[in-house]
């Protein structure tokens, strides 16, 4: 992927939106269709707004694989430390970044 062929696409994210509420996945699922991978979309969440929270992290999870079965989903925590090694370059092989 070259750098000029990156977007950002900001919005504001709905941790649990209940039965009914408004969601923000299908956000989410519109970013990956935008993505130009080759073949599974890597998508990094970032739990951080949320300070790390699991229930944030099996959210997601659970969302990913019932909603984007295909996409290769990996966390990255920062508190207290990253849980990836190699962050840098980790974030720069992703797709999109949530």
């Amino acid at each position: 992927m070259a750098v000029a062929d990156r977007q950002i696409l900001a919005y504001s994210g709905v941790l649990d939106a209940g039965p009914g509420g408004p969601g923000s996945f299908r956000l989410v699922q519109h970013a990956l269709s935008l993505a130009a991978a080759d073949g599974p979309v890597r998508v990094c969440y970032l739990p951080t707004a949320t300070g790390d929270a699991e229930r944030a992290v099996d959210g997601q999870t659970a969302r990913f694989a019932a909603a984007a079965p295909g996409a290769d989903l990996t966390v990255l925590r920062l508190f207290p430390q990253p849980s990836l090694p190699g962050v840098r370059a980790h974030l720069l092989r992703q797709h999109v970044i949530l």
